[in-house]
């Protein structure tokens, strides 16, 4: 009788099994099963910037930058350039190509949407971080089974200091390096924390307002990514703060420029080579009779940002960005700051760079004719 009992319940079991067996095989769930399917051994999923889910190895040995939104300054601040089989036009980087020479090397596929998808694929990269901006290019990339990650979304209902942190932890928390980036990130609030302290009593009539130029004196940045930001982080105005929604700059005629009358103009180069037309255009604006009223002009308050990474007024230099502009800003309240010592400390601790004055002569060729200099570099 035990026997039969017992044989009885064995073939209980394995028909539950089968059961159980065909139920999975149908797509059906049972009380455990959590929705969730397994990832391959070696492999683990991230949440790239744009929200989709990318299926990269546990440990990224190789990986491809097809654009200039973050990523790529930031795998050169974390000390990770090794990981780079691909990136887009180096020709944006004048210094860091010659500090670095050995990133003159690396292929170029293309940037944007204008990505060579066939011979990136060659390039077999555990990931590709490509930007939100290049839609046509990450679809195509991803119906060939390439591990996309999209880089470059900002979120313009955050503090573009926010937008900027986020970036950056996004590219440490895929490559492992998150120590090394709360190390910068805490170097770059001890100098905010600085600034803000000595500009904390500056009345609101009493500071200083200022433009961030893009391509021209019309063409100005807003608050929503940093270079605009840097200004208000400095203790000055951003004239253009809250212009433009839905974008990162845009277009003022010469009469609202002449209505906002700026006491400064830091000029960008993302978008402009250092050549001599840039060197010029201070003298152009002085030309124009239409601008002469202008304080900035009148006074030759127009300064032309350096390069170094990135811009200083942009992500990865922010700290060294908003310093120079508070210096040049209210003079008397930084008097005793050497944004020179500072920038050596940060590229010699983050870089592994000690800077000299040809360093410097290549993060800031010039300054512009007829204008102030940026007095920065000393011996």
């Amino acid at each position: 009788m035990k026997k039969s009992v017992k044989i009885l319940f064995l073939c209980l079991a394995v028909i539950l099994s089968f059961a159980l067996l065909v139920a999975c095989s149908n797509g059906e769930t049972t009380p455990n099963d959590n929705d969730t399917q397994d990832v391959t051994e070696g492999y683990r999923e991230v949440i790239d910037l744009e929200g989709n889910t990318v299926t990269v190895p546990e440990n990224i040995e190789s990986i491809v930058v097809t654009s200039w939104k973050g990523a790529f300054e930031s795998l050169v601040l974390l000390n990770r350039t090794d990981l780079l089989v691909g990136m887009c036009d180096t020709t944006r980087y004048n210094w860091l190509m010659q500090a670095m020479p050995e990133l003159q090397e690396i292929p170029d596929y293309g940037n944007f949407d204008e990505v060579n998808i066939e011979e990136l694929l060659k390039a077999d990269a555990d990931v590709i971080i490509s930007p939100t901006e290049a839609p046509e290019a990450n679809k195509k990339m991803r119906e060939l089974g390439m591990p996309v990650y999209v880089d470059g979304a900002v979120d313009s209902s955050l503090p573009a200091l926010e937008s900027s942190t986020v970036e950056l932890m996004a590219v440490a928390e895929l490559i492992g390096e998150t120590e090394k980036a709360n190390e910068y990130l805490q170097w770059r609030q001890d100098i905010l924390d600085l600034v803000s302290e000595r500009v904390a009593d500056i009345p609101e009539e009493e500071r200083k307002v200022a433009l961030a130029i893009n391509a021209s004196i019309n063409n100005v940045w807003n608050n929503t990514y940093t270079v605009g930001a840097c200004i208000e982080l400095a203790g000055g105005i951003n004239a253009a703060a809250d212009m433009f929604e839905g974008t990162y700059y845009g277009e003022l005629s010469a009469e609202e420029i002449i209505a906002i009358d700026p006491d400064f103009m830091f000029q960008n180069t993302s978008v402009r080579q250092y050549g001599e037309e840039l060197k010029g255009y201070f003298l152009e604006l002085q030309a124009d009779e239409r601008y002469n009223s202008i304080t900035a002009v009148q006074n030759g308050d127009a300064y032309i940002m350096p390069r170094g990474l990135s811009n200083w007024n942009g992500d990865t230099e922010l700290g060294l960005g908003v310093i120079t502009m508070a210096k040049i800003m209210y003079p008397d309240r930084f008097a005793d700051i050497d944004v020179w010592e500072l920038a050596q400390d940060f590229y010699s601790t983050f870089v592994g760079i000690e800077i000299t004055e040809e360093d410097w002569l290549l993060m800031h060729p010039h300054d512009f004719d007829g204008a102030k200099p940026l007095e920065v570099y000393h011996d």
